[in-house]
């Protein structure tokens, strides 16, 4: 009986046994596959990235160097190449009521005439003579032509007011292509509350005919 019992009780222990070594373990495969999607998905996200940059890039590229293109940093402005070539660079020269002297060169600010009728005699076409702030008690009289693509030009700053020395003539030209700019001729020789402070004073312009 002892024998038959011992041996039930291996039997048994064998059957439990084998019970537990039959039991399911975690599919490991599961684990895997879950990897596996992971690293696939973060793959395809990075390509994604990489392969819209150069697409950003190239519209960029496109935007900035298209035809319909409103602004590019790196666009140098353009010149009119025709009026450079048209228009030819003569002297300047420099006249300052108050600062300048007829004796000097005329061809600076520190060397400027007093004069403008000075300037004027030494003015050639293309030349410009440029009048400083201050009040000009001158006359002027034109001396030569300018030239169509070369005028003598008499340009003032703002505050360059030309009165006159005396009859209404202040400015008279008797030639061609002769270009003001910029400054005052002003009548007024005394109190501006006075009808008879203000002279008429006139620009001349006697016309050439072309024949």
């Amino acid at each position: 009986m002892v024998r038959k019992k011992s041996r039930l009780n291996l039997s048994k222990k064998r059957k439990k046994k084998s019970l537990v070594k039959s039991k399911p373990f975690p599919n490991p495969m599961k684990k895997v596959l879950a990897l596996l999607i992971i690293i696939i998905f973060g793959v395809l996200i990075v390509v994604s990235m990489v392969n819209q940059r150069p697409k950003e890039e190239k519209e960029t590229k496109e935007f900035q160097t298209g035809p319909d293109a409103t602004s590019v940093p790196t666009k140098k402005p353009q010149v009119n190449n025709q009026t450079n070539n048209n228009k030819k660079v003569g002297i300047s020269y420099f006249v300052d009521p108050n600062l300048g002297n007829d004796s000097n060169s005329g061809l600076s600010k520190n060397s400027s005439f007093k004069t403008i009728q000075k300037a004027l005699s030494a003015a050639n076409p293309s030349d410009v003579i440029n009048l400083s702030n201050g009040i000009y008690f001158q006359n002027v009289l034109s001396v030569r032509d300018g030239t169509s693509d070369g005028p003598i030009t008499i340009k003032g700053e703002k505050g360059a007011i030309i009165k006159g020395s005396g009859g209404p003539r202040v400015i008279e030209i008797n030639h061609n292509n002769i270009h003001l700019e910029g400054f005052t001729v002003d009548g007024l020789v005394g109190d501006p509350n006075d009808k008879k402070s203000y002279r008429d004073k006139l620009i001349y312009v006697l016309g050439k005919k072309p024949y």
